[in-house]
């Protein structure tokens, strides 16, 4: 969908034109970011910018997030897995060291971690975009696995991507 952050008058539902093009790098394993080709040209909406790789978020730095998530719990604080296509949500979170665990899991791919007091990431936010200064650094994969809010969320780092990104689009 296009156009639906930050909100506008025009919104479009866009056709994928061919499988997505996903990561490999040279040991063969995949890693969890892809980039998918648009049928038509999205010229009449405005885009995040690709990031500046110069100045990359630090820890502490407040990062947006967005994705369609629920942002439910149950009684005992477990999330409830409901995704809202309709009801795009945003969060500002903080950028935090991953857990060790986190790098040992994502040990190919290049990540940062965001953290919030009562805020997270939750499955159907996975693909949804990390944005600072207005250049989107992130895209979320992974927020905490059983609990809300106690575990930072995953965000591959588009910045270790930037040189797969260009050259793959042709970007300059």
């Amino acid at each position: 969908q296009l156009g639906v952050h930050p909100r506008t008058r025009k919104w479009e539902d866009q056709k994928i034109e061919q499988g997505p093009v996903i990561y490999i790098d040279d040991k063969g394993q995949k890693h969890d970011i892809m980039l998918l080709k648009l049928k038509t040209s999205a010229n009449d909406f405005s885009r995040v910018k690709l990031p500046d790789c110069s100045i990359p978020p630090r820890n502490g730095a407040r990062i947006q997030l967005a994705g369609y998530a629920s942002t439910d719990v149950d009684e005992n604080n477990v999330r409830v897995y409901e995704a809202n296509p309709i009801n795009l949500q945003c969060v500002d979170r903080n950028v935090v060291p991953c857990p060790k665990e986190y790098q040992q899991y994502y040990k190919n791919d290049h990540i940062f971690c965001v953290k919030e007091t009562e805020k997270d990431a939750c499955r159907g936010d996975s693909g949804g975009g990390a944005v600072f200064n207005d250049m989107i650094y992130g895209v979320i994969v992974r927020g905490g696995k059983d609990y809300a809010c106690l575990r930072p969320a995953t965000m591959m780092d588009v910045c270790g991507y930037m040189e797969w990104i260009k050259q793959t689009t042709g970007l300059k």
